[in-house]
């Protein structure tokens, strides 16, 4: 779990990131990062798995445990940006090392 402070919580801030932010697409998702983030000096963050990725809620639920984990135990909070994390339309299961290497390439290209 992220602290509150890293959290993206409200529906407002997050619509303003999938409507302001820029969208890169890594090789096994799509990742929206909103840089004017002028209220907050965290990197915020939030995740959304679509029911494209699977309709069982136990695999979506698992696919965020790892994402979480993932973002967590990393130094990913020095960026100062909005972060949302999306995977959909794919029923394969991703590994904890899939995610990482993802993340890694997203932070490496925005460069926030």
């Amino acid at each position: 779990m992220f602290k509150k402070r890293n959290r993206l919580r409200k529906t407002k801030d997050i619509s303003n990131v999938f409507k302001y932010g820029k969208r890169n697409v890594a090789p096994h998702g799509v990742f929206f990062v909103y840089n004017e983030n002028v209220k907050n000096e965290n990197t915020r963050f939030a995740v959304i798995i679509g029911k494209k990725f699977s309709s069982i809620a136990v695999k979506r639920n698992k696919i965020k445990r790892i994402i979480r984990a993932v973002i967590s135990s990393s130094d990913y909070h020095n960026a100062k940006c909005d972060i949302v994390v999306g995977y959909t339309k794919r029923n394969k299961m991703l590994l904890y090392k899939e995610v990482k290497e993802d993340i890694d390439f997203l932070i490496n290209k925005i460069n926030c």
